[in-house]
C-alpha cells in the first residue's frame, strides 16, 4: 500500500485513515516491513518523490538500448 499526502498533516490524516480502515476489517500489517516517512522511494521501475513519478534510470537505457528490428518480420 502506498499513502501520500500533499502536506505533512494531510500525509498523516491519510495513514490514521487507513489504520482505521485496517481495523475496521480486521486487517493486520506487519510493522517490520513498513516504511513510513519517507521522502522518495523505488516502486515498479519508478522513483515517487515531491517532485512527481520519474521513471529509474536503469529503464530508460533499457528502453533506449534495445535493438532496433532488421526486418519487416521482426518489426511485427
Amino acid at each position: 500500500m502506498l499513502v501520500a499526502g500533499a502536506t505533512i498533516e494531510g500525509h498523516l490524516q491519510n495513514i490514521r485513515q487507513l489504520f482505521m480502515k485496517l481495523q475496521e476489517y480486521d486487517v493486520t500489517i506487519k510493522v517490520e516491513k513498513c516504511e513510513l516517512g519517507k521522502e522518495s522511494f523505488q516502486f515498479l521501475g519508478h522513483t515517487i518523490d515531491s517532485q512527481g513519478i520519474t521513471p529509474l534510470p536503469t529503464t530508460v537505457v533499457d528502453i533506449r538500448d534495445y535493438p532496433l528490428p532488421k526486418s519487416q518480420r521482426k518489426l511485427r
